[in-house]
């Protein structure tokens, strides 16, 4: 619904807004389950969503290696790959089938910069990133200039 909305209606704000309380709330959820501090805690219900999403994030994995695209990262709730002809669809109704999730795509970049860790330049930072897509837009994901509390540049 989001992507249907124009992006300066007051609804995108209402629809941008629910879509992040809710990731907010699932994510806090996720992480309180197999807490011995949680009351309603339960470590195998936390050890079941574990297992799930292992065998849908191999199973998308080997989707997305099987149907010719180089995987470039992955984790719980995203997929970035890189294919040269540009094809899309058949991977979104491969993966909607196969996983039984809903798909989409979020953005097609032109490029895209994984930052390396401070630690070690080799290994790249989980969620640390920026590109530019096709439509011209910068996307920032886990660093300052995306953050709302710091000063503008």
């Amino acid at each position: 619904m989001l992507k249907e909305l124009p992006r300066d209606s007051l609804e995108y704000v209402w629809c941008e807004q629910r879509v992040n309380s809710l990731k907010n709330i699932l994510v806090c959820l996720y992480g309180s389950t197999g807490s011995l501090w949680n009351r309603y805690g339960n470590v195998l219900a936390f050890e079941e969503i574990n297992k799930l999403s292992r065998e849908i994030l191999i199973k998308t994995k080997d989707i997305v290696q099987g149907l010719g695209y180089e995987l470039v990262y992955a984790d719980t709730d995203s997929v970035f790959i890189k294919r040269t002809d540009g094809a899309r669809d058949e991977l979104i109704d491969t993966l909607s089938r196969e996983t039984g999730l809903s798909i989409s795509v979020d953005y097609h970049y032109k490029f895209l910069v994984l930052l390396p860790l401070e630690a070690d330049e080799k290994i790249e930072v989980l969620k640390h990133y920026f590109g530019i897509t096709f439509d011209n837009e910068l996307v920032v994901r886990g660093i300052e200039i995306r953050r709302h509390d710091a000063p503008l540049l």
